[in-house]
């Protein structure tokens, strides 16, 4: 007797509740993972991805910083981005709680990766998130970001030429190597030379071991300029990379060469 008092003041309750439109919160669990396009996770090894949600209204909802590792190789290599048990590997991810109280169309966009801030993208995409109903598993969300990274890891070049050296790697820092899982005969590694804020020529980069490569930049009469780096995959046309190495103070700099 008590017990159905009890469940019927409950139902009561919670029907005056919701005419009032004080309908409670719930929480909701949204986990993010943002895959490099052709290859892994991308995650505290490339500075991590700056995740943003928002309502439909613009207010934002959330923020986080992907960390964690890269994930199975191959596991994520075997499967495709269609499979969501890809997500299941030992991925970088981040967690959100959100309070909803009504179906809510939220957009989720990451940025990265953080460590290569010259050489950062954005992805985006909407989802519509019920009350209580979890996005994590088999039913987070999961990005794809594209991009390659160009990373110097010395440049000794002037205006009368020199050298650079450089690591070339998937946006989830996974090396690119001759004869390698991310092959270097599938990409083009390249540099532009600006030649007294004018005319270019190209260069090309010699492998100098592991993902390391090696640009030479031969003295000229008209003096160096500017020196460019870019990178494209002849897998993947969304594939591509870009980062200038130097430049010099005497010409009006280009408009935005690096992404």
């Amino acid at each position: 007797m008590f017990y159905q008092t009890s469940r019927n003041l409950g139902l009561l309750l919670g029907a005056l509740l919701i005419n009032a439109g004080m309908v409670a919160a719930e929480p909701t669990r949204i986990e993010v993972a943002v895959l490099a396009v052709g290859a892994k996770f991308i995650g505290e090894q490339m500075g991590g991805v700056q995740v943003l949600i928002h309502d439909a209204e613009g207010n934002q909802m959330a923020e986080g910083i992907i960390e964690g590792p890269t994930g199975e190789t191959n596991r994520i290599m075997q499967a495709t981005q269609a499979h969501p048990e890809v997500a299941l590997a030992n991925n970088a991810s981040v967690s959100f709680e959100l309070d909803l109280e009504r179906p809510t169309r939220l957009s989720v966009k990451a940025t990265g990766p953080l460590g290569y801030p010259a050489q950062q993208r954005s992805t985006k995409t909407e989802v519509l998130a019920f009350p209580g109903e979890h996005m994590t598993g088999e039913r987070s969300l999961m990005l794809s970001l594209s991009g390659l990274i160009i990373d110097p890891e010395s440049v000794e070049l002037s205006s009368a030429g020199g050298s650079a050296l450089v690591s070339f790697m998937m946006a989830c820092g996974c090396p690119i190597v001759p004869g390698g899982l991310w092959d270097f005969s599938d990409y083009r590694l390249e540099a532009e030379v600006e030649l007294d804020c004018d005319a270019t020529r190209q260069a090309s980069f010699e492998h100098a071991g592991d993902n390391r490569y090696r640009l030479a930049v031969e003295e000229s009469p008209q003096p160096v300029t500017a020196v460019r780096a870019r990178a494209i995959s002849t897998v993947h046309p969304q594939l591509s990379g870009a980062l200038t190495l130097w430049e010099s103070d005497r010409c009006t700099p280009a408009e935005a060469f690096s992404e």
